[in-house]
């Protein structure tokens, strides 16, 4: 069995995997870990290239954009391949994913019921124009992958990060934020994205008299 038109869907253990769909690899593949990309094949029983008894996805992943998580990547396969290995060096696209190893972005798991929520907070400004913006989420996973995500789109947009590189744009990235500014200018070009983890507080319910 071979899936690969648009929104062709496969069932495995209970979830559903759509061609089309937006993953994030899981901590079960330390090679990709933390990569989002897109679904773009699936096969299963005589049609799989591999001898795994799950079926093979094929993932186009995105390449990413903040310095910690190129830098991150390029020590992984740097180890695994003995020599080093830059981002251009890395295949990235019909890479083959087992089920376990990916988890489906489409509606990004934003929070539900628990003890913590982590909130992403991203604030923007270029030549006139600004916005900033929260959203919730019940994973850590998920809030990351949202965060990657959002600074991945806001890059293929252009604007500010066509300047980086600059001797005035300021890049900083890590694990839970990412900020582009240009130096003395930060109130009018800037970028910052970052995750905050927040406990969740019942309200006490006021007693009768």
């Amino acid at each position: 069995m071979i899936l690969n038109k648009p929104n062709e869907t496969f069932e495995y253990e209970g979830k559903k995997y759509k061609i089309g769909d937006k993953v994030v690899v899981t901590s079960v593949d330390k090679d990709y870990e933390g990569l989002i990309g897109v679904i773009t094949e699936i096969c299963d029983g005589e049609d799989k290239d591999t001898e795994n008894d799950t079926p093979d996805i094929y993932c186009n992943f995105f390449k990413p954009v903040m310095l910690c998580d190129i830098e991150k990547l390029e020590k992984r396969f740097s180890a695994v391949f003995q020599e080093p290995r830059k981002l251009e060096d890395i295949n990235l696209d019909q890479v083959i994913m087992a089920p376990e190893m990916i988890e489906v972005i489409t509606d990004l798991g934003k929070s539900g019921k628990g003890q913590k929520i982590y909130v992403v907070t991203d604030d923007w400004a270029y030549h006139d124009e600004y916005d900033s913006k929260t959203e919730p989420f019940a994973d850590l996973m998920l809030a990351k992958a949202y965060m990657r995500e959002q600074v991945r789109q806001m890059a293929e947009y252009g604007g500010l990060f066509d300047r980086r590189g600059d001797d005035d744009c300021i890049e900083e990235s890590s694990e839970l934020s990412y900020q582009l500014y240009i130096n003395g200018w930060y109130d009018s070009d800037h970028y910052w994205i970052k995750i905050e983890e927040k406990d969740l507080k019942a309200k006490k319910e006021r007693k009768r008299k």
